[in-house]
């Protein structure tokens, strides 16, 4: 384990499986689109905003966590994380966002470790992680080969979460 209590991965004991690719950039950036044209050309995609949603699903221990540091308030009557009410908090208040990615992040890294390390370790097409935070946690991937930014000019970004989010 290293200091922060991540898994160190052995590259000299271990076969990885492939390179390792991250894809990162601003929201609305078209992030998404970009993987999906290297997804029509075989690579893996794991996207690390899907593993955000995971780890904080009912009945998990990010969830619990999450909960027990912020408060039963941030949860709706099914039991799910109010994602929107936390973006607010944390959006506003640069402490809260701290201990949120102390909590999220460490979870995100061991799901994304058991997809990457449990493909097929035969399969010549490269992983594409695509990671909105990946210079935010940058030291928790040590694997990642290259990293490739998009990038958007603000105002098409905007546009892009107007149309997404229906604002």
């Amino acid at each position: 384990m290293s200091a922060q209590g991540q898994p160190i991965i052995q590259k000299s004991n271990q076969k990885m499986p492939g390179k390792l690719y991250a894809l990162t950039g601003g929201i609305g950036s078209g992030k998404s689109t970009v993987a999906e044209m290297f997804s029509a050309r075989g690579a893996r995609i794991i996207d690390a905003d899907q593993l955000a949603r995971q780890v904080v699903a009912p009945d998990t221990d990010g969830l619990r966590a999450v909960i027990s540091q912020f408060g039963k308030e941030f949860l709706n009557s099914a039991g799910e994380l109010e994602r929107q009410r936390l973006a607010m908090l944390i959006f506003s208040d640069s402490s809260a966002r701290q201990k949120l990615e102390s909590i999220l992040h460490p979870l995100i890294r061991q799901e994304f470790l058991k997809l990457w390390l449990g493909r097929d370790l035969h399969s010549p097409m490269p992983t594409l992680y695509v990671v909105p935070l990946f210079y935010e946690s940058a030291n928790s991937y040590p694997e990642v080969a290259k990293v490739s930014v998009v990038w958007a000019p603000e105002t098409l970004c905007v546009e892009r979460l107007k149309a997404r989010n229906g604002l």
